[in-house]
């Protein structure tokens, strides 16, 4: 009997400090993340916490090393939510550059938001948080400052709304291997689908020197 009391009482600390950890140790985009996956092991702990804590004892001190991969997403999506409320500053001109590729583009902000709004109406279905974020960010922009601004860090993907800017005659780029700056009209696409099955867009200067290179679909070949 005495061993069941201490049982039970060693169960109710470990309730107690778990449901502490949940409440007040994590912030509630983590407490959305893990809330499922949290209580599962919690309850297993808490019932078999003689076992628990001989495979796991980690959990008890701290149960964030068991949600590594939710905890992960937790932070993206506060950085998301952070970037939507206080978007850093815009000016009129917007510059891309894509790691490997040799274009240096520049877009009018004015242009983007243009764009992207005709999307919106267009194709809703296809409308992705880059889009919707870009859309933020260029629509609280400062069109009297001269200042050119680079793509924010929580944008990276931008290579798809260039992508179609170009191909929407918008924007002008400068090729590295050249030397020379192109409007998007004098530009040429050759979009193909690699050995790998993968399809790449690709926007060319005239000596076809690859400025933009976007993976599309993925095709399998039997």
């Amino acid at each position: 009997m005495i061993f069941l009391y201490c049982y039970i009482f060693i169960s109710f600390i470990i309730l107690i400090r778990l449901i502490y950890y949940f409440l007040f140790q994590i912030d509630s985009y983590e407490r959305r993340n893990v809330n499922n996956e949290f209580w599962k092991i919690s309850i297993l702990t808490i019932l078999l916490w003689p076992i628990s804590i001989l495979v796991n004892h980690k959990y008890l001190s701290n149960p964030s090393s068991s949600f590594t991969h939710q905890l992960y997403f937790a932070d993206i999506t506060r950085k998301k939510d952070e970037f939507m409320r206080n978007p850093p500053f815009c000016g009129s001109t917007i510059k891309y550059k894509k790691k490997d590729c040799l274009g240096d583009f520049n877009f009018s902000a004015a242009d983007i938001q243009n764009f992207l709004i005709s999307k919106f109406k267009q194709k809703p279905q296809s409308v992705n948080w880059v889009d919707n974020a870009i859309l933020n960010w260029v629509s609280n922009r400062e069109e009297s400052s001269q200042e050119i601004s680079d793509i924010p860090q929580m944008c990276s993907d931008f290579d798809n709304i260039a992508n179609n800017l170009i191909r929407a005659g918008i924007g002008r780029v400068f090729c590295s291997k050249c030397g020379k700056e192109f409007e998007s009209s004098e530009l040429l696409i050759n979009d193909s689908t690699e050995k790998s099955g993968w399809f790449y867009f690709r926007i060319l200067c005239s000596q076809k020197h690859i400025l933009l290179k976007v993976k599309g679909a993925h095709y399998y070949f039997g």
